[in-house]
C-alpha cells in the first residue's frame, strides 16, 4: 500500500483466527536511501518464504525491495533496500490469455 508518499507491507496472522495487520514502512530503513521518491503504485508477490514488493513510479520506472515471512511470529524482516528492475516499455508486454480462448478485441479497435 502507498500512502502519502509511503509504501508499506502489512502481514497478520491467519490461524488459528484473522488477526489484525501489523504495518511496515519500507521506506525509512534504507541506509543507501534508495527508495524512489516518486512512487504512486505498488504490487507485492511472495514465493515460499520471500515477499517481493515492487513500486512503480510516475516516470514508467520499476523497483524492488524483498521481505522474508518469519513463519513462528507472522512478522517480516526486510532489508529496504529498493533496486531498479528492468521496466516494461510499450509494445514489449505479453498478453495473458486462457488455454484454446480467442483474444479479445476491445469493439473500438475491431472496425478499425
Amino acid at each position: 500500500m502507498i500512502s502519502n508518499g509511503i509504501t508499506y507491507a502489512g502481514i497478520r496472522q491467519n490461524r488459528p483466527t484473522v488477526g489484525p495487520f501489523t504495518w511496515y514502512d519500507l521506506t525509512d530503513g534504507d541506509p543507501g536511501n534508495s527508495y524512489p521518491a516518486n512512487a504512486c503504485s505498488v504490487s507485492v508477490s511472495s514465493h515460499a518464504n520471500d515477499v517481493s514488493i515492487q513500486v512503480l513510479t510516475t516516470d514508467g520506472r520499476v523497483y524492488e525491495t524483498v521481505c522474508s515471512v518469519n513463519d513462528n511470529t507472522d512478522t517480516l524482516t526486510c532489508d529496504e533496500v529498493w533496486t531498479p528492475l528492468v521496466s516494461p516499455t510499450p509494445g514489449a508486454l505479453k498478453r495473458l490469455q486462457q488455454k484454446d480462448a480467442a483474444p479479445r478485441v476491445p469493439t473500438e479497435l475491431k472496425n478499425r
